[in-house]
């Protein structure tokens, strides 16, 4: 009888991505990593870090949250997009000023823990051109946001970000976070494909 041989396969964490102004998202934190930003070379079309003017790699964090009920942020891989269940697992990548505010935030509640909400809004955009220089000031319309898609240009939203301690309602829901923290410390999770890199 035929040995089939099985293929490992990556199951990948859907990325949080803000699509528009007015949109919020609460996760519990399950777990964080920092890493080396990466893009893709315009000559090999292979990935390589962002060096900074100081000639260092640029960093950004990840964050690897339970999605609560209630947010209105999608999450996507490739093409594929959508709202999120609540329950689902989903990554935050934050760079710049967003890595910062969580640096921030996290410097006022100490030690982090498994099951910190996470809550982040997106409250303002800025368009961007070819070469990723601002163009004109802060956008709080949405109507304006897809203006400058139609037309092909870059557009980047944000808005703040808070880190908070979970109240008693969210017990059920930390527990499933501390299920999924324990499933990856325990190397039963799914491993993400060595320098997988998703828009955020």
């Amino acid at each position: 009888m035929p040995i089939v041989i099985e293929e490992s396969s990556v199951t990948r964490t859907p990325v949080v991505r803000r699509r528009q102004i007015g949109e919020e998202m609460r996760g519990l934190l399950i777990r964080k990593e920092q890493r080396d930003r990466l893009k893709k070379d315009d000559r090999t079309k292979e990935m390589v870090p962002v060096i900074k003017s100081n000639g260092k790699p640029a960093q950004e964090l990840v964050l690897h949250l339970l999605i609560l009920p209630g947010s209105t942020m999608p999450v996507g891989l490739g093409d594929e997009e959508g709202m999120p269940d609540a329950g689902t697992v989903a990554r935050l990548i934050l760079k710049g000023g967003a890595f910062g505010q969580f640096i921030d935030a996290d410097n006022t509640l100490k030690p982090r823990q498994v099951g910190d909400v996470v809550g982040v809004t997106s409250t303002w955009a800025q368009v961007y051109n070819a070469d990723g220089d601002s163009v004109g000031g802060k956008i709080t319309d949405n109507d304006e946001i897809t203006a400058a898609r139609i037309k092909g240009r870059n557009v980047g939203i944000y808005g703040d970000l808070t880190i908070a301690r979970a109240t008693p309602d969210l017990a059920q829901w930390v527990e499933k976070c501390e299920a999924a923290y324990w499933s990856w410390k325990n190397g039963t999770a799914p491993v993400l494909e060595d320098g997988d890199m998703f828009s955020d």
